[in-house]
């Protein structure tokens, strides 16, 4: 019995763990994730989205301006961060990208969907956006 309890520990510890384990990915490629998530990239390179502003005119509403869904990055490598942060116009009039200085290193960051796009009278809660970005090596 005090086998089977052990036992069941370990697996239990050890699923636990799996569950709090950042996503992985790899620099380039496409990486999705919501916001607060944090993705470690094979390189040892970590991105977190810390912030989202989102002004975009919601679907149905004539607005003056388009408007913009700002992302703010958090970029760690050996125990260093930088900030940064994305603007992506609903009209398409920017290219959506930013860089990062990190130990020597600069990282492009490009944001190429957030999604949901804001619709009234329901305000988006920030756990439901969903960023898709890349981040590579200039």
């Amino acid at each position: 019995m005090k086998k089977l309890m052990v036992i069941m520990l370990v697996a239990m510890a050890t699923a636990c763990s799996k569950e709090t384990a950042e996503p992985q990915a790899n620099l380039g490629g496409k990486i999705e994730m919501s916001y607060a998530q944090a993705v470690m990239l094979q390189e040892g390179v970590s991105v977190k989205v810390t912030k989202i502003e989102d002004s975009r005119c919601p679907k149905n509403v004539v607005c003056v301006w388009a408007g913009m869904v700002k992302v703010y990055f958090s970029v760690t490598e050996n125990n260093v961060s930088k900030d940064a942060s994305v603007e992506l116009y609903a009209d398409n009039s920017k290219t959506p990208k930013t860089t990062v200085i990190l130990n020597g290193t600069t990282y492009a960051i490009e944001v190429t969907e957030v999604s949901p796009y804001p619709s009234t009278p329901d305000p988006i809660s920030l756990e439901n956006y969903r960023i898709i970005f890349t981040i590579k090596k200039v």
